[in-house]
Order: structure tokens, then C-alpha cells, then sequence
């Protein structure tokens, strides 16, 4: 570190830094370095207050259980615990010997992510609150590769090359705020200026921003000023709208002139700015749903791409939706050129020099394009989309340019070290080439998988490279509006897949060596065992049962056999399955035929509405259209299960104590990765199938 005064190199004391050069001190409290000390300056998602009792609950306890007991709102569940805010991680090829920077760090997701990442990091925020509650984190998770410094963003007390990557997170937009001299953009240029000095030659700077002409502050949202439209209107008309403005302020108090100064862009603008600035290059991505979770990030020069991201996220089943003719208008603007100009929010990499090229790239070359016909032209770099889900561990990366034809592949990616070997890039790695070697020596079977071409590590990164699926993925074939609606077809279109699906679930038990499930998912979930009524009920229905002699048979199954995960080739009638990361043997029979029909969260044609409904009521009429009703698909989809069950010799008496067993394990599968919403959501359809036992007086084996 270096003093922000004279520019020396700061000697670190017990408690202080000194510079021997100017005389100058700042203190360290509790081993934090404090250059940033103005107490009555506070910035931040909740109150001083507040986050002073979830510092001291976490100093106390579990800082996680502090976290989870203090906040319910997702958006800040979000924000605490979800390492992949780091998503873009994945795309940068980083040195093994990585020193990253994170500047305001708040309460450390992304700084945990990186020091699980990268060598080194140092993570800077003016908020004592915020970088405490970092530090105990850190600390309770035995993480030591982090620097923690109080300092201000506008501020840094670090020497020029000293950084492979700086971390802009949420920071450009309000630098304005912090640095009053001179107008808001001459303080983004300076800053950005400043962060390109502290880059070494082959550094990058990620930047998470809102883009200033999206479409959520064009329909009236809040801007960072905390009024509407203060972000489209011209600046000095901003500051006027804001003078006049009573309103108080979402996050903190703003500067006393009430003068506009959190300054937002297109992304022709923000690389403007960056070229301003100095930075060589610089690339933009669509950040989906937000830069702060950006669990797909799209390059804008991919129009494609966009426009099948923007369709595929109106049509999930997790997404309030509706058959209204505004639902119908937002299909038609996501498809429109204009889209892509009103995107919400991106996340930008600028290189400090032009062409820098990392260390995925060098891999790529070696791997790939080696003996490939199809090469990056000379001088343009292969660009690519990067899609993964919060709290989970890996990323899978698209490329989607440049032209002519991109080759066939794609890169799944570990950006830090797995906590389960089982479910790591590599163990799909292996389990896709014993099955592509096992499909090598049967050709007949109307289904394949992609084919494996390599892995490399590269740090803590571990990269598994395979060929692209191809066909027509599922999701995209039956999530097209009024689809249930022609019975014919979805029959049709359905016995061809489950077909493809048999003969997988065939090849599959023969598959050595294969890890179990958890046996504690067999067990009912606590929230079941609470109500006596409902526990009786499970216990009497599920194939599972404590009674049962001998144990029924359990199969090899591949464990998230979902809409998204098959691709089906009408012409050739074969299916081609990826994501081969959960396979798992002891699973009950039928499970991945029940998580295909699931996630294909086909709805009723009688049950469709004008109104939006939230994700949770999407998936129970869906559930209940599918598995529980007696008129509709429901008969179809009944046909369809017992054609399955003659094929793989189940007896289709047995399918509602099957069902059950899939919706257990389902509870008990997304509690342990974290993912709340679908856990509540699978809690909830395995109390509704219980309670409608329960009402129409099923016996065993009956729902």
C-alpha cells in the first residue's frame, strides 16, 4: 500500500500504518487498516442500525445463521451468500498467480468468491459495518488470501501494476456522489484512469452497471437518484427534477446541492468512456436478470443469442406469466432489434492493452482449433456467453462468435475448487466419456450424448471441453405459446422423446461405480414429519416403504433429466442428453421421467389466464394439470407414463408412490444446493398431493 499523500511505501506497525517518508499515520482497528474515517458517513441496502446488530449476531454465532435469520428478502440473500455474483469469473482466464482487487467489497459475496479463485485479494469499502462483517466472514470460513483496507473508492491506496483484475461492482455509477469536484463524468474518467494505473500490463477491470437507457426506468422505476426518469432526461434537467424532489433517498442521504451526479450510459457510451480513460478494449455483455446476478451474460454483438435468452426467460415456468395481450407485446419486443438498446443492466470487461489474450484462449488453441478447419480470424477473438444458476458451482460457456461458423463446442467451467468431487466439471467429465465409450459400442440406441475433447486446469479453474448438442433443445420446442393445445402433437412429440429416454434409463443400469444418493434424502422432509396426518399419509403411500420386504429395486438414473438438458431430433427420432454432473445410482424408478414431464411445466389449455401468476402457482397448476387431474393432458401424459412402465417393466400401480419419492428427493436435493425458491416450491406439490390423498381417501398406491 501506498500513502495517499506523498506516494511512499507505507510500513505496517501493530496498530497503524506509517509512512516513513511524510510522518504520516492511519490506524488499524481490528486488523483493518482505516484510511477512509469519517463517522458519520454510512451507505448501504439496510440502515446503520441494523447492520450493526447483524455484525454483532455474527460475531456471536454463525455469520450465515445471522444472515439467514436477519434477511428474507431475496434480493439480499442474493447479495450475502451467492458466490456466483462472480459469474464472469469463468470468462477471464486468469493467471494462476492472481492478485485481484475489490473495491467496495460490502459484505464480502464477491470477495469470498474471488479468494476461492484467485492467489490474492484485497477488498476495500468505507463502511466499517460492511467490511467487518467481511472480515468475520472470512474468517469463519478459514479463507487468509484477503487483504481487508477501510478506504474510499475514489481514494485507493495501492501502487500503479499492482492488480490482475479490479472488481467494479456497482461503484462507477456513484463515484460522482463521492468525489464532488469537477462534473460526474471527468470523476468517472479520472477513477477509471486511476483503476486502468493500478492494472498490471495484462490486467482487466469488470464492471457491473446499470445501462442507462433500460427499459425498467423508462416505465417509471427509481433511478440511483431516487426519483423516475433522472437517468433519460438531459442532466441539468435531472438536477432540477431532483431539487424539487422531497422524496427520500433509497440508500443514503445524497449530496446537500441535490445536484445530479449519478451518471449512467448506453453501451456505446460506456465504451466511450473507457476508450476516455485509456483502456484498449473493452467487451459488453447483457447481464441477466442483474449485473449483481448474473447468471447469464450475453455479449450484445450476439443478437441471436438475446433474442433466444429474452424469449426463453418470458416462457420459464419460474417466471410470472400470462396469456395477455401484454404478455403477447413483450414476445414482440423481445424479438425486435429495439431490445437489445433497452437492456437492463450489463457487465463490461476492459483490458488495460488491446488483444490481450488469457489463458482460456491459449487453451482453447491447443484443444480445439489444433485440427479444426474452423479458426478465429486473425485478429478477432472468439467471443463468449457465459449461463450458470445462483449458488451453484459451475458455469457453462457459449461461444457465439466470430463469424463464419463458430465451432461446435462448449466449456464448462469450475471457477473455484468443488466442495462435493462427485458433482464437480470432472467427475461430468468422466461420467460423459464412459457413457460416450459404452454409446461407441451400441449404435442402435435412439439416444447420444456429446462427445468429450479435453480438460485442463488452469490455477484453481478447472475447464471440461465438449462438442454442442445438436437438434432442437426441449424447451424451446414445447414452452411456444397455445402448444398444449394441439393434444396430437404433444403426444406425438413426447412418446419420440420418452422413446429416447427408455432406452437411456436401459444403458444407464449397467454403469459401474456410480456414487449414491444421499440415503438421508429418502427421508421426509422435517416440515412433513411436523404434521402427523401428512407423515402417516407419505408413509402409507411411497414405494419407500419402512415395511417393505425385500427393499424395492432402486435404478442408475442421470438426476436432472430436465427440458433444458435434452435435445430431440424429430428427423432422426433421437434424443442427445448433457449435464452429466448429477447421475446417481439408488434413485427410484421412473425419477427422471417425472423430472422430464415436470420441468416441461405443461399447463392445460383450460387452466391458461389473462392474469400473471406468481412462479410458485405456475408450477402448482402445472403439477396438478400434469400428474393430478383427470381430464385436459392430464390423460395423455398417464398414457404416455404407462407406455414408459410396460417398456422398463414398473408396474403402473405403483406410479403415485413413485411420484411421491420424486418429490421428496426433489425437497431434499435443492435445500442441500442452496436454492430456496424450488425447494419451497417441491415442499409445497408434495403437501399438495398428500392433502388431496388425504380429502378423496386414497389408499396406498393412489393419489
Amino acid at each position: 500500500m501506498k500513502c495517499l499523500k506523498c506516494g511512499s511505501l507505507l510500513q505496517a506497525e501493530e496498530d497503524s500504518v506509517i509512512c516513513p517518508q511524510c510522518a504520516s499515520r492511519w490506524p488499524v482497528v481490528r486488523g483493518i487498516p482505516r484510511f477512509f474515517q469519517q463517522p458519520s458517513h454510512y451507505w448501504g441496502e439496510i440502515d446503520r442500525r441494523s447492520a450493526a446488530e447483524f455484525l454483532a449476531s455474527a460475531r456471536s454465532g454463525s455469520w450465515s445463521e445471522a444472515g439467514r435469520a436477519r434477511f428474507s428478502d431475496p434480493d439480499m440473500i442474493n447479495g450475502i451468500f451467492n458466490l456466483q455474483r462472480a459469474s464472469w469469473l469463468a470468462l477471464l482466464g486468469l493467471s494462476p498467480d492472481a492478485c485481484a482487487l475489490d473495491v467496495g467489497c460490502g459484505y464480502g459475496a464477491i470477495t469470498h468468491s474471488l479468494a476461492l479463485s484467485v492467489k490474492e485479494v484485497c477488498a476495500i469499502d468505507a463502511i466499517p459495518e460492511r467490511i467487518e462483517l467481511a472480515q468475520e466472514r472470512l474468517r469463519q470460513e478459514q479463507i487468509d488470501n484477503v487483504t481487508l483496507v477501510q478506504a474510499s473508492a475514489t481514494d485507493l491506496p495501492f501502487f500503479e501494476n499492482s492488480f490482475d483484475l479490479v472488481v467494479l461492482n456497482g461503484i462507477l455509477e456513484w463515484v460522482g456522489e463521492w468525489n464532488l469536484e469537477g462534473s460526474p463524468r471527468d470523476v468517472q474518467v479520472k477513477f477509471l484512469s486511476t483503476v486502468r494505473r493500478l492494472l498490471k500490463d495484462d490486467g482487466v477491470a469488470v464492471i457491473g452497471i446499470e445501462n442507462r437507457l433500460n427499459l425498467g426506468t423508462l416505465l417509471g422505476g427509481i433511478d440511483h437518484s431516487g426519483i423516475p426518469y433522472t437517468n433519460i432526461v438531459p442532466r441539468w434537467l435531472a438536477t432540477r427534477m431532483l431539487r424539487r424532489s422531497s422524496a427520500a433517498h433509497y440508500r443514503t442521504v445524497l449530496n446537500l446541492k441535490k445536484e445530479y451526479r449519478t451518471y449512467t450510459y448506453s453501451a456505446r457510451g460506456y465504451r466511450k468512456l473507457l476508450a476516455e480513460a485509456g483502456y484498449g478494449e473493452s467487451a459488453v455483455y447483457w447481464a441477466a436478470p442483474s449485473y449483481n446476478e448474473p447468471s447469464q451474460l450475453v455479449p450484445l454483438e450476439a443478437r441471436s443469442l438475446i433474442r433466444e435468452v429474452s424469449l426463453g426467460a418470458l416462457e420459464h415456468p419460474g417466471r410470472p406469466r400470462a396469456t395477455s395481450w401484454r404478455h403477447k407485446a413483450k414476445r414482440m419486443f423481445a424479438c425486435s432489434p429495439l431490445f437489445r438498446w433497452v437492456l437492463p443492466d450489463f457487465v463490461i470487461v476492459a483490458s488495460k492493452r488491446p488483444a490481450r489474450r488469457n489463458a482460456l484462449e491459449v487453451h482453447l488453441d491447443e484443444l480445439c482449433y489444433r485440427n479444426s478447419p474452423v479458426r478465429p480470424p486473425e485478429g478477432r477473438r472468439m467471443a463468449f456467453a457465459s449461463f450458470t444458476r445462483p449458488f451453484i458451482q459451475k458455469s457453462v460457456l457459449w461461444p457465439c462468435g466470430p463469424r463464419p461458423a463458430c465451432p461446435p463446442f462448449i466449456i464448462k467451467v469450475n471457477p473455484r475448487p468443488h466442495p462435493a468431487a462427485d458433482q464437480s466439471v470432472l467427475a461430468d467429465f468422466t461420467n460423459l466419456t464412459r457413457l460416450d465409450r459404452r454409446l461407441r459400442e451400441n449404435t442402435s440406441v435412439s439416444f447420444c450424448v456429446p462427445k468429450p475433447i479435453g480438460s485442463f486446469t488452469n490455477g484453481k479453474s478447472v475447464y471440461a471441453v465438449e462438442s454442442s448438442a445438436r437438434g432442437i433443445k426441449i424447451s424451446n420446442l414445447i414452452r411456444k405459446p397455445g402448444y398444449t393445445r394441439n393434444v396430437e402433437r404433444l403426444k406425438r412429440d413426447f412418446s419420440g422423446i420418452l422413446a429416447g429416454v427408455v432406452e437411456m434409463t436401459q444403458t444407464l443400469q449397467g454403469l459401474e461405480n456410480i456414487s449414491p444418493v444421499d440415503p438421508a434424502w429418502y427421508t421426509p422432509p422435517e416440515e412433513i414429519k411436523q404434521d402427523a396426518g401428512l407423515a402417516e399419509a407419505l408413509e402409507k403411500m411411497r414405494y419407500l416403504r419402512k415395511d417393505a420386504q425385500p427393499l424395492p429395486p432402486f435404478w442408475v438414473q442421470h438426476g436432472d433429466l430436465s427440458v433444458e438438458n435434452i435435445f430431440w431430433d424429430a428427423d432422426g427420432g433421437r434424443i442427445e442428453v448433457i449435464d452429466w454432473g448429477e447421475i446417481a445410482a439408488g434413485l427410484p424408478p421412473l425419477y427422471d421421467v417425472f423430472m422430464l414431464i415436470f420441468s416441461a411445466a405443461l399447463i392445460d389449455p383450460s387452466s391458461e389466464t389473462s392474469s400473471v401468476r406468481a412462479p410458485l402457482a405456475n408450477w402448482q397448476v402445472s403439477f396438478s394439470d400434469t400428474f393430478l387431474s383427470s381430464q385436459g393432458i392430464a390423460p395423455v401424459i398417464r398414457e404416455l407414463l404407462h407406455g414408459v412402465c410396460r417398456q422398463l417393466e414398473v408396474n403402473s400401480d405403483l406410479t403415485p408412490a413413485l411420484l411421491l419419492e420424486f418429490l421428496v428427493i426433489r425437497t431434499h436435493y435443492h435445500r442441500a444446493r442452496g436454492e430456496t425458491e424450488m425447494e419451497r416450491t417441491f415442499l409445497h406439490l408434495l403437501r399438495l398431493s398428500l392433502n388431496r390423498s388425504l380429502k378423496s381417501g386414497a389408499s396406498s398406491g393412489t393419489l
